[in-house]
C-alpha cells in the first residue's frame, strides 16, 4: 500500500466518500486545513486502487489532530486501516495526538493507548428574530473588520470564502471576540471565539439572524468551555450528536 500526500484534485474524492458514509463533513473547514496543511491530508492506494484518507494535521511542534479516517468499505477488514492509522501516528512522530472517536470505535483507539478524556458535542437551535435580546447586542460594538490573518493561512481561507458570514466585536479599537458562520448538514453553523458569555450571545443573535427565521444552526461545545455551556443551556439548545475527545499522552 502506498501512503501519500492528497493532491487538491483528489478532494472531490474525499467529500464524496465522506457524504457516502452520511458524515456530517464541514467543507469549508477542509478546504481552510488544506491550503495550511497541504502535507497533512493523506491518501492511500494499492496499484490503481483507492484505499482511504486520512487527516494528520502538524497544529504545532507539539500537537497534532487525526480525523476523517476513511476507508474504502469494499477494503475494510484486510489491514489497510491499521496501516494507514500507523503512517498518521508516524506522521505526526511525538507529538501529543488528539481525536474525536464515535462510542463504538473507542476500543479500537484504546488499542494505541488513546485515552477518552471529555465529549465533544454538537448542538442545534432554530433560528429566530428574537427582539428581547436586542437590546444587550446594540451596546456592544458589532464590526466587519477581520483581523490580522497574514500569518494563519486557515483563517485566512476561512473569512475569504463567499459561503461564510463574519462579524466581531471590538473594544477599545482592538477585537476582543469574534465569530463566523458556514453551510453544515441542513442549516449552518457557528464558530464562536470568545472567553465572554455576553460576547457570545450577541455573537450568536446576530449571526443567527442572518438566516430566515426557522434556520437549523448547529454549535460545538464540550465541557472544557463553560462560556459555550451557558449559550447552550441559554438559549435551550438540543443535542443533534456527539464524539469522545481522545488523546494519545498528555503534556506537562
Amino acid at each position: 500500500m502506498e501512503i501519500k500526500a492528497l493532491h487538491y484534485n483528489e478532494l472531490e474524492l474525499l467529500f464524496y466518500y465522506a457524504k457516502v458514509e452520511m458524515w456530517d463533513i464541514e467543507k469549508v473547514h477542509i478546504l481552510a486545513l488544506f491550503e495550511a496543511h497541504p502535507d497533512d491530508f493523506l491518501v492511500a492506494h494499492e496499484a490503481e486502487k483507492l484505499i482511504g484518507f486520512i487527516l494528520a494535521i502538524k497544529y504545532t511542534d507539539n500537537f497534532g489532530f487525526i480525523s476523517t479516517f476513511l476507508v474504502l468499505k469494499e477494503h475494510r477488514g484486510e489491514g489497510y486501516g491499521k496501516n494507514l492509522f500507523n503512517h498518521a501516528l508516524s506522521h505526526l512522530e511525538d507529538r501529543q495526538v488528539a481525536l474525536d472517536s464515535n462510542q463504538k470505535d473507542i476500543y479500537l483507539y484504546e488499542e494505541y493507548g488513546f485515552k477518552a478524556y471529555f465529549d465533544v458535542v454538537n448542538y442545534m437551535h432554530l433560528s429566530f428574530n428574537n427582539k428581547k435580546d436586542e437590546s444587550k447586542v446594540k451596546f456592544i460594538e458589532l464590526s466587519d473588520e477581520v483581523f490580522l490573518v497574514k500569518k494563519d493561512v486557515y483563517m485566512k481561507s476561512i473569512l475569504q470564502s463567499k459561503e461564510v458570514h463574519y462579524k466581531s466585536i471590538v473594544r477599545n479599537n482592538k477585537i476582543s471576540s469574534y465569530a463566523f458562520s458556514y453551510k453544515y448538514i441542513d442549516g449552518y453553523k457557528i464558530s464562536i471565539n470568545t472567553d465572554c458569555i455576553d460576547d457570545a450571545k450577541a455573537l450568536f443573535i446576530y449571526l443567527s439572524n442572518v438566516y430566515a427565521e426557522g434556520t437549523k444552526i448547529y454549535i460545538q461545545a464540550s465541557k472544557l468551555n463553560q462560556v459555550f455551556i451557558e449559550l447552550v443551556n441559554y438559549f435551550s439548545m438540543k443535542e443533534y450528536s456527539k464524539s469522545t475527545r481522545m488523546y494519545n499522552k498528555v503534556l506537562d
